[in-house]
This record gives structure tokens, C-alpha cells and sequence, in this order.
């Protein structure tokens, strides 16, 4: 059985990141009593390094790009309280 401090190692991510997955109960763990020692089979580490690897083959996805806004057109000094006859002509 390997420690938490191992298998966060392993896993390339800190205890108490590794803590918080154990909370939310996304890998396999043992722990002796409510304040025991959390302890993985290393095969329980490797099932869940298998169910969160992915394909390299996988397409990536992409988030469209957001248009940009139309200028609007400035206010010219004759127009009067924001009315602009020119707008009307275009």
C-alpha cells in the first residue's frame, strides 16, 4: 500500500489536492478508522490514471471566437439631442 504523500507524487499534484479528490470520492482509497491513515493500492492508482488519460487522437475543441462590435458611426456637431439625419441617408 503506498501513502497519500506517494501518490500525490505520483500523480504530479499536491496532498491536499489529492485529499480533495478522495472527498469527492474519484479514487479508490483505505483508511483504517475516521482519522486513519489514507492509504491506495497501486492498482487502484493506475485505474485511475487510465479512466482520466486521453487520447492524444482526441479532436480538441474549440470555442468560436466572439465577432467584434460594429462601429457605430460618431455624432455629428449639428445633430441636435443625439438625432443624426445623416444615419438616415445610409
Amino acid at each position: 500500500m503506498d501513502s497519500i504523500k506517494m501518490v500525490a507524487n505520483q500523480l504530479g499534484m499536491t496532498i491536499s489536492g489529492l485529499r480533495k479528490l478522495v472527498a469527492r470520492g474519484e479514487i479508490t482509497y483505505f483508511q483504517h478508522g475516521k482519522h486513519g491513515r489514507i492509504m491506495f493500492r497501486p492498482e487502484w492508482v493506475e485505474e485511475f490514471i487510465s479512466r482520466h488519460t486521453h487520447s492524444p487522437k482526441m479532436e480538441v475543441l474549440t470555442v468560436p471566437r466572439r465577432k467584434k462590435a460594429k462601429k457605430i458611426p460618431a455624432l455629428s456637431p449639428t445633430s441636435k439631442h443625439g438625432f443624426n439625419a445623416d444615419l438616415l441617408s445610409a
